[in-house]
């Protein structure tokens, strides 16, 4: 029966590779909200083995989400450009169509929240985890809707990334390619920071394997 290890001496034994996890340290402290995490600590997933510890913990780059709050800003800007417009246009607004006015504005308001809550549910509920005996994506659809994919690390076969775009390579995220020869053929982690990191962190593991 294998010996248990404990979590620091995963942690230093991974370590004591020659490549690139020796130079996670900034990344090492647990923040709520982290779109990487190395070695996170009070940090669980369901399913999650007594001796198994998590190496990585990874969502999203914020950048991507760039797009996305310019246009949350445009609709909360939007009844401030339509209301002096009304104006200039000498629009005469009854008491009626006042209170008609208000009633949409709060069904713009609830709209715009919606947005945001859903946006923020599906980014911190996706997430890619990396451990020292598997890799596990999480994939948050719908709040009802998830769905949990994973492989060891024996059966990856390759890694690579790819970055993208303008925004891609000046905020250094990309997409992490994993070949496998379990049932799912390839996952993706999608738009993680430091993609090439992740990609050599997992090579150091396979190293640490064999």
């Amino acid at each position: 029966m294998p010996k248990k290890r404990s979590a620091a001496s995963v942690v230093k034994s991974v370590k004591s590779l020659k490549s690139y996890l020796t130079r996670l340290g900034d990344a090492t402290e647990t923040k709520p909200l982290a779109a990487f995490a190395a070695f996170p600590k009070e940090t669980t997933f369901d399913g999650q083995n007594p001796d198994e510890h998590i190496v990585l913990l990874l969502r999203q780059h914020l950048a991507v989400f760039i797009p996305k709050a310019f246009v949350v800003i445009g609709m909360s800007l939007l009844p401030f450009v339509v209301v002096p417009l009304l104006r200039l246009l000498d629009v005469d607004i009854a008491a009626g169509n006042v209170a008609f006015g208000l009633g949409i504005l709060v069904l713009w308001i609830m709209l715009i929240i919606s947005v945001v809550v859903v946006t923020f549910l599906k980014w911190y509920f996706n997430v890619n985890i990396v451990t020292d005996q598997r890799i596990v994506d999480i994939d948050f659809n719908q709040l009802f809707d998830h769905r949990v994919s994973e492989c060891q690390l024996e059966k990856i076969q390759d890694v690579s990334h790819s970055n993208v775009g303008m925004w891609s390579v000046l905020f250094d995220y990309g997409t992490v390619y994993i070949q496998t020869a379990a049932e799912q053929r390839e996952f993706e982690f999608r738009n993680v920071p430091r993609a090439r990191d992740v990609q050599d962190t997992i090579n150091d593991l396979l190293e640490l394997k064999q």
